[in-house]
């Protein structure tokens, strides 16, 4: 990974967390953040490694988190709790390049919190803030601005 070019965070202050929800669907076993608070957009996809990002094609904004990995890969043990924000605001992804898709190589880690029905998945170590950015969904970044972390709130598992 080059780190120059590894995704940033930029936080839109001035304007409000967005309203979504996060989804587990069993079959094929996918996690989901979904935006309930707009319409449609024109849309790019940056990809982590499992984990895709879909954003607005001009702004980068966020729009929906889309994850194929199986549960089975999780791990539920030594899962801390989220993190207390620092800040709160709509998420902005920034990276070179303005292509449709873009692919990062990266081996996202997914801890599961059974109790608070929340996942984790990260991608670095290192997160220094902690970033609301939409009322199921917190963010993190490194002191450079990096993306380390996302936090899928109020994920239930329907499994039974």
């Amino acid at each position: 990974m080059e780190e120059e070019k590894w995704p940033r965070v930029r936080l839109g202050v001035s304007l409000p967390a967005a309203r979504g929800v996060n989804i587990y669907v069993p079959i094929p076993e996918t996690v989901e953040y979904v935006r309930r608070d707009i319409p449609l957009l024109p849309s790019r996809s940056l990809a982590l490694g499992r984990v895709m990002f879909v954003l607005e094609r001009r702004s980068g904004e966020l729009l929906g988190i889309h994850s194929y990995v199986k549960t089975s890969r999780w791990k539920t043990e030594g899962v801390g709790e989220p993190p207390e924000p620092d800040a709160e605001g709509a998420l902005f992804l920034e990276y070179p390049g303005d292509k449709d898709l873009t692919f990062f190589k990266a081996e996202p880690d997914f801890r599961y919190h059974e109790d608070l029905k929340a996942l984790r998945i990260t991608f670095l170590e290192g997160t220094r803030l902690a970033f609301q950015v939409a009322d199921c969904l917190m963010v993190g970044a490194d002191e450079k601005g990096r993306l380390t972390e996302v936090w899928m709130l109020r994920l239930p598992l329907a499994t039974e």
